[in-house]
């Protein structure tokens, strides 16, 4: 038998479909529930609203990718192994995500505390790549007078874009995007 966290976060991944697919406004609690295997008065034994469920989702969706990031920026790999770990993480995260990410930074059912977890979400984000860049630096995969900072900004956004045009623009799936030619160009440089 389920335990009561792992009942929560059944709802809050099947709260994750029925939003992405139907919106806030259109997505209904009971059809939550069904998708969870649960009644949908068992939904509110765990959140208090809708809008409730809607903010803990996102931040157990952020907090599952923050998680992610950290472990693989921790593993034991040269740095272009992990950052194309990374780029495939990432874009693999987003492409699953997307609706729910464009939705959290759109709809106005977020308070400015909410916004401003937000954004501490994404800013640890930068300081994991930081941290993973630092450690390079030290040995001596990059080198030493690397702006960290920016290139924390550099790497985040070629994921980023490289991600948005491969499926959106050029229509491939995640697994045909090379994201090791990306991670090339960044330690390359363009000189």
């Amino acid at each position: 038998m389920a335990t009561k966290e792992e009942k929560r976060i059944e709802i809050l991944k099947a709260a994750a479909r029925i939003f992405s697919a139907n919106g806030f406004e259109k997505a209904k609690v009971e059809d939550i529930a069904k998708v969870a295997g649960i009644g949908k008065g068992t939904v509110y034994e765990y959140f208090d609203s809708k809008k409730s469920l809607f903010k803990q989702m996102i931040s157990f969706g952020l907090d599952q990718y923050r998680l992610s990031i950290k472990e693989i920026i921790e593993e034991n790999l040269h740095i272009r192994a992990r950052l194309v770990e990374l780029a495939k993480y990432s874009a693999k995260y987003f492409n699953q995500h997307i609706d729910m990410i464009q939705m959290a930074t759109q709809c106005n059912l977020l308070s400015n505390e909410m916004k401003q977890w937000l954004i501490e979400e994404r800013l640890a984000v930068f300081e994991l790549i930081e941290q993973m860049i630092d450690e390079g630096i030290k040995k001596g995969e990059l080198r030493q007078n690397l702006n960290v900072e920016l290139a924390s900004f550099v790497i985040i956004g070629s994921i980023g874009e490289h991600f948005t045009k491969r499926v959106f623009f050029d229509g491939l799936n995640i697994e045909e995007i090379d994201f090791g030619e990306m991670v090339d160009v960044i330690l390359d440089g363009l000189v």
